[in-house]
């Protein structure tokens, strides 16, 4: 069963006489005043239904996954808004459809800060629970926001624009966010219907297709489905045959009006190789980007890891890791096991001093000679762009941009000189590359903006994240 209260203390005031209808409504303004008409038609859609019982007001949904993100985004803005209305509301439930309100104290768990849990005093070892990616189970935060927003759009089936093209970096979410959609809708929605495949997978099908005279097999499987969600569609280039039979699904499913979900590295328009055609198919819908999750959404997403891995943790444990792995939450994932194994080799939790040395000597052994290659791919991975872009001789701001923190983090990171930079880098003299760094070094000192392919940023945060992608090469 899942029910979650919060206390609410309000100033003594006259008993309000209106019925519960005009309470309803009052607590609905007020609530939309608290976090905006747009974000309030966004969460509180015709799923979510509102109630009072017994001086408490109840927000239930049949959908699992939209009562817990409710609860874990908006549970704070709730709280203030029925405070401030003043009604006599003392309690705020968040609960299935089919549930009762709780009659008894066991009943209720209380939002907690975090530094109010305390941890355990000795290990527990469980089974880890089996881990199906779901919207319920992904952190929401200010990188990926239209992307949740969008996929919920899609699994309540209201009028989502199709395809739904999701695209971002390494390790910020995608295929969770992808296989979250097509779980739910292969679950609840479409019997079986729904289809989810790698491009890569996709590529293999085919061409075993092609060589064993199962053509119309394969055509039969990838187009008799309600919904087909590709992952990292950025492996078709060169690909020609491939991508052909990829863009005849596409259309015919889109004449069907069926659902379409793709992800990528990239926007459709820089993903190269692909045709004209094709690409104005993947971005004639809705094209949302994914970032790398910050501190906040890492820590979340740890605590979720340690809780799969069914091992108690303490909170400042989790901070000391997320500290130590910036970028995506691949490199925290390794430390958080390593610490997992640690603490079972010791029998008990281990204490942040002990995790302090662990990281040093884990972050020690991991650190390897930053490459120019390494760089490159960073570079690329970040910006968006092909590598042999890097060593040709445009000029346009998307390329020669890149280029030169591409050299100024060579300076950085390598022992290279100029010349062996230059050369890299399409055969470049060494006074182009000290150009370059005086270049960046203008662009810092001014704090101007520069074009990823995930949209301008500061040029600080540009290195910050290129130099996260370096972590993880």
């Amino acid at each position: 069963m899942m029910m979650y209260g919060r206390k609410i203390t309000t100033r003594k005031q006259e008993s309000v006489t209106k019925d519960n209808m005009e309470i309803v409504s009052a607590l609905k303004r007020k609530v939309a005043d608290k976090v905006g008409q747009q974000k309030f038609e966004l969460w509180f859609t015709e799923e979510i239904h509102w109630a009072i019982e017994d001086s408490a007001l109840v927000l239930s949904s049949a959908a699992r996954f939209m009562i817990e993100r409710l609860r874990r985004t908006l549970a704070k803005a709730i709280h203030t808004a029925v405070v401030q209305a003043n009604l006599n509301i003392t309690d705020v439930y968040y609960r299935l459809s089919e549930e009762k309100t709780p009659t008894a104290k066991k009943q209720v768990v209380a939002h907690r800060r975090r530094d109010e849990i305390k941890p355990a005093a000795t290990t527990e070892i469980r089974k880890p629970a089996k881990h199906r990616k779901t919207l319920a189970n992904y952190i929401v935060g200010t990188s990926n926001q239209l992307a949740v927003t969008a996929a919920q759009m899609m699994i309540q089936n209201r009028a989502t624009p199709s395809p739904l093209f999701i695209y971002g970096p390494s390790g910020c979410g995608k295929t969770h966010l992808l296989q979250a959609i097509w779980n739910h809708t292969r679950r609840e929605v479409l019997s079986g219907r729904a289809l989810y495949i790698t491009a890569e997978q996709f590529t293999t099908h085919f061409t075993e297709s092609i060589s064993g005279g199962g053509t119309p097999s394969f055509r039969g499987k990838y187009r008799n489905v309600d919904l087909l969600v590709v992952d990292d569609i950025d492996f078709f280039p060169g690909k020609r045959a491939t991508a052909e039979e990829f863009h005849y699904t596409v259309d015919d499913l889109l004449r069907e009006q069926k659902q379409l979900v793709f992800s990528a590295k990239q926007v459709p328009s820089e993903i190269s190789g692909l045709n004209r055609d094709l690409v104005a198919r993947l971005s004639s819908g809705l094209v949302c980007d994914l970032g790398l999750p910050d501190e906040r959404m890492r820590f979340e997403i740890g605590k979720l890891h340690c809780q799969r891995l069914g091992f108690k943790i303490m909170d400042e444990v989790i901070e000391m890791a997320v500290e130590r792995s910036p970028g995506d939450c691949r490199h925290l994932f390794g430390i958080l096991n390593r610490i997992h194994a640690m603490q079972l080799s010791h029998g008990k939790p281990v204490t942040p001093s002990v995790v302090d040395s662990l990281l040093i000597d884990l972050i020690k052994c991991n650190k390897r000679p930053v490459r120019l290659h390494d760089i490159e791919r960073a570079i690329c991975d970040v910006f968006g762009i092909e590598t042999k872009m890097l060593h040709s001789n445009g000029r346009k701001a998307n390329v020669s941009r890149p280029r030169m923190l591409a050299m100024w983090l060579a300076r950085k990171h390598t022992k290279s000189a100029f010349s062996e930079i230059g050369e890299y880098f399409g055969n470049r003299a060494h006074n182009t590359v000290i150009a370059a760094e005086h270049r960046v070094n203008e662009w810092i000192a001014e704090n101007a903006s520069i074009p990823l392919a995930f949209g301008a940023c500061p040029i600080q945060d540009a290195i910050e994240r290129v130099e996260a992608t370096l972590l993880s090469v």
